[in-house]
């Protein structure tokens, strides 16, 4: 006979973590949890934190409240970094609304082995070709030929409100207020024709916020 144990694990997605709880309001919120299977006839335990969320600001939503702002929309995707199309994030910004971004510490990408532009030929040279990095990108080598976003790192997170405004949104950008409104989309910043031989992605936190 054997005795399986399982254990399932989720992020909490709530701009008020987990209410107005003292464990909550102490931790910082977006905690995760486990769920106890529990033998028959027992109680089910109290949920119980088990690891640290991994988001690189896992306050992220008392940051928002400090600010003054209340979330009006959010979610949680992914942005992978082979695909050439904008990445829908279901989410649309209105006037006067500004964005929040987190990450998760452990989503990295690289861009492949393209040459097809003289910033490739500088990852070529400088050893860094296929070296997986974050949102930032790789600092320093500008896809200058990329839509006229000049100066704007290879590898990097990139957004944009609608048709018209791009923006570099990397690993730092907070309380942004874009300069158009419409819906939000991301792409990873690379040379188009250029993505086929990419990998990873990033996991990427959205808030939509207004004042209070």
């Amino acid at each position: 006979p054997v005795e399986l144990t399982c254990v399932a694990h989720r992020a909490v997605e709530h701009p008020k973590g987990l209410g107005e709880s003292e464990a909550a309001s102490t931790s910082g919120g977006d905690r995760y949890f486990q769920s106890m299977v529990t033998a028959p006839g027992q109680q089910p335990q109290d949920e119980t934190q088990v690891v640290a969320s991994g988001w690189n600001y896992p306050n992220l939503y008392q940051m928002i409240e400090a600010s003054g702002q209340k979330v009006v929309a959010s979610t949680v995707l992914k942005v992978f970094a082979q695909d050439e199309n904008w990445t829908d994030t279901t989410l649309t910004v209105s006037p006067g609304q500004r964005l929040w971004f987190d990450f998760k510490s452990d989503g990295f990408w690289d861009v492949g082995e393209g040459m097809n532009s003289v910033s490739y030929q500088f990852l070529r040279y400088s050893n860094l070709s296929g070296r997986m990095v974050d949102a930032d990108g790789y600092v320093g080598y500008y896809a200058d030929d990329r839509d006229s976003a000049v100066n704007v790192n290879i590898g990097s997170l990139a957004g944009r409100v609608g048709a018209g405004e791009k923006f570099h949104v990397g690993t730092f950008k907070r309380d942004y207020e874009p300069l158009s409104t419409g819906p939000l989309t991301l792409q990873m910043t690379d040379i188009p024709g250029e993505y086929a031989d990419n990998n990873g992605f990033v996991t990427v936190r959205i808030a939509v916020t207004e004042a209070q």
